[in-house]
C-alpha cells in the first residue's frame, strides 16, 4: 500500500478587530465633586523645593531658639532662688554667730558676778568677827597683835582671800560691769582697813553695809544679763521666721 504525500496545514484565517468602543458614565455632579482631589491650600504647593527647605529650616530654628530661651530663663530663674536661699542662709548663720557670741559673754559677765560675790561672802563674815573681837579688846592693845591670837588667827584667814580677789575687780571692769567692779573694791578696801587697821575710823566702818550694796549692784548686773539674753533669743527668733 502507497502513502501519498502529506496534506499541507490550512492556513489560519485573518481575525477582524473591532475598534475600540468609548463608554460615557455620566455621575451625578456632588459624586464627581468628592472623588475629584481637592487643592490645598497650602502656601507649600505654591514654593519650589529649595525655598521650602529653608523655610522649613528656619522655623526648625526659630523652634530651637525658643526652647533654649525657655531653658536659659529657667536655668536663671533657678540660680536667682540658689543665691537668695544661700543669702539667707548666710545671714542667718550671721545671726546666729553673734547671738552665740553674745551668749557666751553674758556668761562670762555673770561666772564672774557669782565668782566675786562667793569670794565677798567669804571676806564679809572676817571683817565682822574682827570688829567684834577688837571691841572687846583693850583699847590700848600693842598694833603687833602678839597678844591677841584671835585677831591674829582672823587676819592669817583673811589675806590669801583678799590676795586672792585682787583680779576679780579687774574682771568685771573689763567685762563691762563698772558699777559692779566700783562697789566690789570699795567692799574689799573697806574690808582691808578693817582687819589691818589701815584709817583710824576703821572700827566705824559698815562692812555688812558695805557688803549689801556691792551684792545689790551684782542684782541689778545680773538681772541685766537675763533681760538682754532674752530679748536676744526673741529678737533671733523674730529674724529666723
Amino acid at each position: 500500500m502507497r502513502l501519498g504525500p502529506p496534506t499541507p496545514p490550512t492556513p489560519p484565517q485573518a481575525t477582524t478587530l473591532s475598534p475600540p468602543q468609548t463608554v460615557e458614565i455620566h455621575l451625578p455632579r456632588d459624586v464627581v465633586d468628592k472623588l475629584a482631589p481637592k487643592q490645598s491650600p497650602d502656601i507649600w504647593l505654591g514654593l519650589t523645593q529649595p525655598w521650602a527647605t529653608i523655610l522649613a529650616a528656619c522655623i526648625a530654628l526659630i523652634a530651637a531658639l525658643i526652647a533654649f530661651g525657655g531653658v536659659w530663663w529657667q536655668i536663671r530663674s533657678n540660680g536667682r532662688n540658689l543665691h537668695k536661699q544661700l543669702d539667707e542662709q548666710d545671714r542667718l548663720h550671721s545671726l546666729t554667730r553673734s547671738a552665740e557670741w553674745l551668749r557666751m559673754q553674758r556668761g562670762e559677765r555673770m561666772t564672774a558676778l557669782l565668782d566675786s560675790a562667793e569670794k565677798a561672802a567669804s571676806m564679809a563674815p572676817l571683817a565682822v568677827e574682827y570688829q567684834w573681837h577688837d571691841e572687846l579688846s583693850d583699847p590700848d592693845w600693842d598694833s603687833d597683835l602678839t597678844d591677841y591670837p584671835v585677831l591674829e588667827r582672823i587676819r592669817k584667814l583673811f589675806d590669801p582671800i583678799y590676795i586672792g580677789t585682787v583680779p576679780h575687780g579687774v574682771r568685771l571692769e573689763i567685762l563691762g560691769l563698772p558699777a559692779a567692779a566700783a562697789a566690789f573694791n570699795d567692799f574689799r578696801r573697806a574690808t582691808y582697813q578693817v582687819v589691818h587697821r589701815k584709817s583710824n575710823s576703821f572700827a566705824k566702818v559698815n562692812v555688812s553695809a558695805l557688803h549689801d550694796i556691792m551684792l545689790e549692784q551684782f542684782r541689778i548686773a545680773l538681772d541685766t544679763e537675763v533681760t538682754d539674753g532674752q530679748n536676744a533669743e526673741t529678737a533671733l527668733g523674730s529674724e529666723g521666721n
